[in-house]
């Protein structure tokens, strides 16, 4: 009798065991938990343009007519390029050849007290007073003398900014006639970039700065080049709610045009932190976490994200340096789960 109840126990036993399905195994991929210096990046959209230092103004000392406009807006110029022809306002020459006779009669004037003053007919006070007539006659006509020079060239290497008036146009003393920008092998190109408030905040003066151009050919990849920050503003853009932030770029960037968009990539503060893909970092409830493999089994650890760039993350957390990192298979995960490497 107790040999039967055994038996049966037995069957019994191996009946329930035989129904008890393995415990599953995830199939993963990882990469090994490594630390490296990386830096925050804020990205940013802007124009290559010039800045205030770069741009001169020129303006007409006196009232002329523009006879001819030898350029227009966004030509490029070398130094001696003719810009305009102007034609002095009739009162404007006037002015100017009266000037001219001032200057001879405070001329002859000043000789004829000198030889009195010889004879002891005039005073040294005299003289005096003749000799300043003279040299307020000379200053007044260097003041109007600009009044003949009715060709204006080019006084550097550049470009027309903007041309503000039209062939034929009266400009009255004073008139701005054409904005130009100074270029050149020896001076540096600036881009201006629109940047969030938030992000601006941890912006400083010399930072680094990756740009790239947008206004690609098809099929053409742009070549990034360098620049660093050298001002940001303190005040919101009205128009587009940005931060504006001046990038400068050395003189030796070739193929750089004014108004060209791009794209900037601005590297912040730096720190020493686990570089992980993208896609090792999950979210739920209780924040960011990944999965480290030991001794065959998923392990969960909480992390915090401090940055991202290129689709690599840089995370802070207690990760152990051995153990690798998983990186696709972790949806699927839970905390003690059994895992295999997937074969590639």
């Amino acid at each position: 009798m107790k040999t039967a109840l055994a038996f049966c126990l037995c069957v019994l036993a191996s009946t329930v065991h035989a129904q008890t399905p393995d415990a599953p195994i995830a199939q993963i991929s990882t990469v090994p938990a490594r630390q490296a210096v990386l830096a925050n990046i804020v990205t940013a959209y802007g124009t290559l343009t010039f800045t205030p230092g770069q741009q001169m103004a020129l303006n007409l000392p006196y009232a002329a007519q523009i006879t001819h406009l030898w350029v227009t807006s966004g030509q490029s110029i070398q130094r001696g390029t003719p810009l305009y022809d102007v034609a002095p306002d009739p009162a404007a020459l006037l002015a100017y050849q009266q000037a001219q006779s001032a200057v001879t009669l405070a001329r002859r004037e000043l000789q004829r007290n000198k030889s009195l003053f010889t004879q002891r007919l005039a005073t040294q006070s005299q003289v005096d007073t003749a000799r300043k007539a003279l040299d307020d006659a000379l200053h007044s006509v260097s003041a109007l003398q600009i009044v003949t020079q009715r060709h204006v060239t080019a006084p550097f290497e550049g470009e027309v900014i903007k041309v503000l008036v039209a062939q034929g146009d009266r400009a009255q003393a004073g008139s701005t006639i054409m904005l130009l920008g100074r270029t050149g092998a020896d001076t540096p190109a600036h881009a201006v970039v629109g940047v969030e408030p938030a992000d601006s905040l941890s912006l400083r003066p010399g930072m680094p700065v990756e740009l790239t151009v947008l206004d690609t050919r098809p099929g053409q990849a742009a070549t990034p080049f360098k620049g660093t920050v050298s001002a940001i503003r303190s005040a919101l853009n009205p128009q587009s709610k940005l931060v504006e932030v001046t990038v400068g770029i050395p003189p030796a960037t070739p193929g750089l045009i004014t108004g060209t968009a791009v794209k900037a990539r601005i590297a912040t503060e730096q720190g020493r932190h686990w570089i992980v893909p993208r896609s090792a970092v999950l979210r739920d409830s209780q924040g960011a976490y990944l999965f480290q493999v030991v001794n065959g089994k998923a392990k969960r650890i909480n992390v915090v994200t401090r940055v991202s760039d290129k689709g690599q993350l840089g995370i802070d957390g207690a990760l152990t340096p051995a153990q690798p990192i998983v990186v696709t298979g972790n949806y699927e995960l839970k905390n003690g789960m059994a895992v295999r490497e997937a074969t590639p």
